[in-house]
């Protein structure tokens, strides 16, 4: 018996978004302006795990809403700069709907960055779904995060 598909997760930065340059460039930074340190974009990947609110409590022990304001404004404001083009996604992801599935992304990202990018990249209105790492209380590569997107849409696993 063939097993019919009724929904397609996705991953966000660097998968449907190249937002990783953004974010590279968004906590080196902070890192210039709050701690005087020069980081490179490993040192801020191997950072990674919880949410880059998670990211700044670990790492800013002192100004941490200072921190978390810059980050936010730094990340929506520079998104234009370290954007691609993302109309090959808009067409798959309408394609996608087209064919009545269900469509959600499952990322470590916070939600607040997810809801940014996704506004600015007009990708919002695509998704049944939307799990960021503020949603889990395990991060990627814990699978929590998909079992939980599929049961708020309703779909089994194998589908």
């Amino acid at each position: 018996m063939k097993r019919k598909i009724e929904a397609i997760l996705f991953d966000f930065d660097g998968t449907l978004a190249n937002t990783l340059p953004l974010i590279f460039d968004s906590f080196r930074g902070l890192f210039r302006e709050f701690k005087n340190q020069e980081i490179t974009p490993a040192e801020v990947e191997s950072m990674f795990g919880p949410t880059e609110i998670g990211i700044i409590k670990k790492q800013f022990k002192e100004k941490i809403p200072e921190v978390i304001e810059k980050f936010y404004k730094t990340y929506e404001e520079k998104h234009i700069d370290f954007q691609h083009k993302e109309e090959e996604f808009i067409d798959l992801l309408e394609f996608i709907k087209s064919k009545g599935l269900k469509i959600g992304i499952v990322t470590g990202k916070g939600r607040d960055t997810l809801n940014i990018s996704l506004r600015l990249l007009k990708m919002d209105k695509y998704f049944d779904v939307l799990i960021s790492g503020d949603d889990v209380q395990d991060p990627k590569p814990s699978p929590e995060g998909i079992y939980k997107a599929l049961e708020k849409i309703n779909v089994l696993p194998e589908k």
